[in-house]
């Protein structure tokens, strides 16, 4: 199986341009994978995590049980009535009251599982033959770590927000809903991208057993101050409809910086990396 994920890395911008349309969620999905996704390196790392997804056992079990956790707890919240309409309280009173108190607590079990998310690409049931990557043409394991993300943000995330928004609309208007659910989005594509730009290795290339149990509990004491900061972002955004607007874009172009930046140090990298001369063919003296 491991072979087969290497071969759909291999693979992947040629597995990009051929799929159907049964694969794809739709045409504008398609239309913002090309636009993001600009370089080789990425391309592939996208149909490579792609492909862990749906074949890898332990990362398809982790990602989706950490997608699906902050869907239960908005559901739970939507029916003890905790998540109303942030548009509708005054900045005094917003969070205060408990109609509005799921908020923080959905936030803090978002940005748990965004961690967690990103935990999951990084290891494999088959991760002993990582040492491929190190045959692999690649500039930088952070152009791969960038990929392996957007497939996240594009194929697990979105639709998560998706479905949150509409469990958001039961109790607000619709646009109102759309915006909550934006800056939930634009939280969890921020701190993933952010989390992945760090890494040094290439994704999918280390055991679940070799996480130290700071990994495994970090993520969850970083959740909370975390959750305040970007709660406290909400509370100042969401006074207005066009100011929390301009907040969500804000942070969904600082996003996309991350990974234009990503790429400009993988060419910088490349650029500098010294090449090997070509030795010139041995001259054999002609016999007389």
């Amino acid at each position: 199986r491991y072979f087969a994920l290497l071969r759909a890395m291999h693979d992947g911008e040629q597995r990009m341009r051929e799929r159907t349309v049964t694969q794809q969620s739709g045409r504008i999905a398609r239309l913002v994978e090309r636009l993001t996704l600009r370089t080789p390196e990425s391309r592939a790392a996208y149909g490579f995590a792609q492909a862990a997804f749906a074949n890898d056992r332990i990362v398809r079990g982790r990602v989706w049980t950490a997608a699906l956790l902050p869907l239960g707890f908005a559901l739970f919240g939507w029916w003890q009535g905790g998540l109303g309409d942030l548009f509708v309280y005054s900045a005094e009173g917003r969070f205060l009251d408990q109609a509005v108190q799921m908020h923080l607590s959905v936030l803090i079990v978002l940005l748990f599982c965004c961690q967690t998310l990103v935990q999951s690409l990084q290891f494999s049931d088959d991760a002993d033959a990582a040492w491929l990557f190190d045959a692999l043409p690649v500039g930088s394991a952070r152009t791969l770590q960038m990929g392996a993300q957007q497939a996240l943000a594009y194929q697990v995330l979105l639709p998560l927000h998706g479905v949150l928004a509409l469990v958001l609309a039961l109790g607000m208007p619709v646009g109102h809903a759309l915006l909550h659910a934006g800056y939930w989005y634009a939280v969890a594509l921020l701190m993933t991208r952010l989390q992945v730009f760090f890494y040094r290795t290439a994704p999918f290339s280390r055991r679940a057993d070799r996480f130290s149990a700071a990994e495994r509990f970090v993520p969850l004491f970083l959740s909370i101050p975390g959750a305040i900061v970007f709660v406290l972002l909400q509370a100042f955004a969401f006074r207005d409809v066009v100011l929390a607007a301009q907040v969500i874009t804000v942070m969904l172009l600082a996003s996309a910086w991350l990974v234009a930046f990503a790429g400009w140090l993988a060419e910088r990298k490349r650029a500098a990396a010294p090449v090997l001369a070509t030795p010139e063919p041995a001259v054999v003296p002609e016999r007389v």
